[in-house]
């Protein structure tokens, strides 16, 4: 192990060993540029402990959150009214637009999808709403 990742990490190894408890962290080292997941276990002998390289997670979730700002911003800054049907848990988040353009906050309308489906058509309701579900 790189010095400078022995000198950061030494102080969280003698607490797991000297509490005999196991700890889990995730430690960037910026000589080799990765991330790690560490797993401690004391062990009558010391501390076994294993690293995993999660340094792809961590690009990932900082993608995510790049996008997801990026979203906000938007949504914040355009004229139109946004909303975003989650059709996992089947809630509906819209954006301050509906306030705006319309005089009422996302707070007044129904928690769920009908506050969308409940304005299609009556004749049109059944099938736009299971075409949605099938895509």
């Amino acid at each position: 192990m790189y010095p400078e990742a022995r000198a950061g990490l030494s102080g969280i190894y003698e607490t797991a060993v000297r509490d005999n408890r196991s700890d889990r962290l995730e430690y960037y080292n910026p000589v080799m540029k990765e991330w790690f997941s560490l797993n401690l276990y004391p062990t009558p002998n010391g501390l076994a402990v294993y690293f995993r390289v999660i340094t792809e997670r961590k690009e990932a979730e900082a993608k995510i959150r790049e996008s997801e700002e990026r979203f906000r911003i938007v949504s914040q800054a355009t004229a139109d009214v946004v909303w975003d049907w989650n059709l996992v848990d089947n809630t509906i988040w819209w954006n301050e637009g509906m306030r705006t353009l319309f005089g009422y906050g996302p707070e007044k309308l129904p928690p769920g999808p009908e506050s969308w489906t409940d304005h299609l058509h009556p004749e049109d309701k059944t099938r736009v709403v299971n075409g949605i579900h099938t895509i």
